[in-house]
């Protein structure tokens, strides 16, 4: 084909290899009338829109080429590529097919078949693929990479990295997706050292460096280097601000660094400027299907239906709630299943798994349940669907339990907390409208831990007290080590045990030590150990004598466990939810004076406790007699509030 002005032609091609397809497409729509049964024409302006996601303007000009020539093999290429972009899978697969018989040495053809095989899961077909097209071009980088993404999803890390290592040989236009890839397998290995230069060297090659700052993130937070992992989810965001997956992992991140409380509301409220169709929610604006039956239906969206602390929270809760007027729908955005999701899926009227849903089909099927209240389990930790909230599936949207900060969406009605959690001179830091209940913001599941007992006062076998902190160790920060630093000093003996799964790694117990050996703390007084399982660790309680609370993120789930455990918690006072959590557990269990008003305070507290070894051992069997029976665990009172809160809500609507 020849345009009518040859340099327009090329200045086309120039953009198209620049990726400027706007500009390309504004130059070939000049040229429309003019070329319009021309097959390089269609395929070029197909082309075009297809890389601008415009696919069925796409599909428009490649069936044009197609009625023009159906034999021409570029336009059944592009035709089976678009319909893979599309995830018509069966079309591509076709499509190509049919292509590999005329043209049974041509590397590409074969190759897209890998592609296919590989995006739906069939890995040993796939490699066969791509092997084949390693046959016809043993320089073909695309086939080698894919080949090592095969082995590494069919669990073979050693010919994935041989693999990858003989694509980053041929890697003549130097992408930098391969070295990715090194990074996260080693990332997977735990050889961090190995992972962060594999990165580090991809940084520098051509390609997306959005993924490759995520992925140093989660290398960063393996290894508690949390103000790291913090700048590189910045660096990420910078490079897409529309992306609500780094957008949630950059709030959420946040919450371990010690920041004013009006930061994580400003940074929130930035989610609320990602653009997730606007298109849908301008068509459909809040018109809700009307349930045909009297009961309040309640959807529950969250990706931990699992043994995690949302189903420690939900395991008796759902039971109780199934007794009053309700239906309970879980919409799972998880495939990870165990033997809690199984008693969970018992306890819904209904249960759709929403992993392979896109947050549109998603968004319909809980209008089309005709859902009353949709409360999120998730917040902005891993595999949210916040954005389908963003929709408005449901006219009353409620955060709860999971993420203990405000989600930033304006569609998100209310965060339930308590009065000492969330008390309303707080509302300030929160987007929702706060939901006050009675006594506390949760209550624990204990069905399934009823035959776990608390023991006696360690310190009376020991001879010395044993401080714990068995929370999530991205909370124990610096400044926490330093007064746990300043109370081991002035506590004659003492010793601290922290277990946390990530203290399974040398490089994470080495910077624990090196934190307490500046203040001068012996190795010896420093206990660092993981558990494999929820059992073992609730019985690990009875190896200690007062539980340690970190700040400024408290425990949530650990807090309640501690104290189902009967092991008094020293807290100190906080300004936001996530540091009030101690507060409300201990204020809810009768240990208000185990509450610190600031870091001086905690200390004191903490060394006269320990000193009155007999009023130590009062707390522990007052702790024995009457925290099983408190707020904390009456799950039945706990569900009819709760309920009663939400058809208050409902009925007001």
């Amino acid at each position: 084909m020849n345009f009518s002005k040859e340099e327009k032609y090329k200045e086309i091609i120039n953009f198209i290899k620049s990726s400027k397809f706007y500009e390309a497409l504004n130059l070939l729509t000049e040229f429309k009338n003019l070329y319009v049964n021309d097959i390089h024409f269609n395929n070029l302006i197909g082309f075009v829109y297809q890389n601008l996601q415009d696919y069925n303007n796409a599909n428009k000009y490649f069936l044009k080429s197609y009625q023009i020539n159906n034999n021409n093999f570029d336009t059944n290429f592009n035709l089976g590529v678009l319909n893979f972009k599309q995830k018509k899978f069966q079309n591509a697969e076709f499509i190509f097919n049919k292509l590999s018989k005329n043209f049974s040495k041509n590397k590409d053809v074969f190759y897209n078949l890998g592609i296919i095989k590989l995006e739906t899961g069939e890995y040993n077909k796939a490699k066969q693929y791509f092997e084949y097209s390693l046959e016809l071009d043993e320089q073909f980088y695309f086939a080698q990479h894919h080949l090592g993404e095969c082995y590494e999803k069919l669990n073979n890390d050693d010919l994935a990295i041989l693999n990858y290592k003989k694509a980053q040989s041929i890697n003549l236009h130097g992408y930098n997706n391969t070295l990715n890839n090194l990074g996260n397998i080693y990332l997977k290995l735990k050889n961090y050292d190995l992972s962060e230069k594999y990165f580090l060297d991809a940084l520098k090659l051509n390609g997306s460096k959005k993924v490759i700052y995520n992925n140093l993130s989660v290398l960063y937070l393996n290894i508690l280097e949390v103000t790291k992992a913090y700048n590189y989810l910045q660096k990420s965001l910078c490079l897409d601000r529309n992306d609500p997956k780094i957008s949630s992992r950059l709030i959420s991140t946040s919450l371990y660094l010690n920041k004013d409380v009006n930061y994580y509301k400003i940074i929130s409220e930035k989610y609320q400027n990602i653009s997730i169709h606007k298109t849908l929610q301008k068509k459909d604006p809040k018109k809700f299907r009307i349930s045909n039956t009297s009961k309040l239906r309640i959807g529950f969206v969250s990706a931990d239906f699992r043994e995690h602390p949302v189903g420690y929270y939900l395991l008796d809760f759902l039971n109780e709630i199934k007794k009053i007027n309700c239906e309970i729908y879980a919409y799972s955005n998880s495939k990870m299943e165990d033997s809690y999701t199984k008693d969970l899926k018992k306890l819904f009227f209904k249960w759709s798994n929403i992993t392979l849903l896109s947050d549109i089909e998603t968004y319909s099927l809980i209008k089309n349940d005709a859902i009353d209240i949709l409360i999120d389990m998730s917040g902005h930790s891993g595999d949210n669907r916040l954005p389908v909230f963003k929709l408005k599936p449901s006219p009353v949207q409620i955060s709860w339990a999971a993420y203990l900060s405000t989600t930033g969406l304006q569609e998100i009605d209310y965060i339930i907390g308590d009065p000492y959690v969330t008390p309303t001179k707080d509302s300030f830091c929160y987007t929702e409208k706060i939901l006050q209940l009675k006594n506390i913001w949760c209550c624990l599941s204990t069905s399934d831990i009823k035959h776990i007992n608390p023991s006696d006062l360690p310190a009376l076998k020991n001879g010395y007290i044993t401080f714990g902190c068995f929370n999530n160790i991205l909370k124990v920060n610096e400044n926490f080590i330093n007064t746990c630093s300043k109370i081991l000093s002035k506590v004659e003996n003492s010793k601290i045990i922290f277990k946390s799964p990530q203290l399974a790694e040398d490089i994470n117990k080495k910077k624990i030590y090196k934190l307490f050996e500046k203040n001068f703390i012996d190795k010896k007084k420093i206990i660092l150990n993981y558990n494999l399982n929820r059992i073992e660790l609730l019985k690990s309680y009875n190896e200690i004598d007062i539980a340690l609370d970190t700040f400024p993120y408290n425990g949530g789930t650990t807090s309640f466990e501690l104290s189902w455990m009967c092991v008094p918690l020293l807290t100190k006072r906080g300004d936001r939810f996530i540091s009030k959590c101690g507060e409300s557990i201990n204020y809810n269990l009768g240990m208000e004076d185990w509450v610190a008003n600031d870091e001086d305070d905690y200390i004191n507290k903490a060394v006269i406790f320990c000193n009155d070894i007999k009023k130590l051992e009062i707390t522990k069997k007052k702790l024995i007699k009457y925290s099983r029976s408190t707020n904390l665990f009456n799950m039945k009172q706990f569900a009819k509030e709760f309920i009663e809160k939400l058809i208050s809500i409902n009925n007001s609507r």
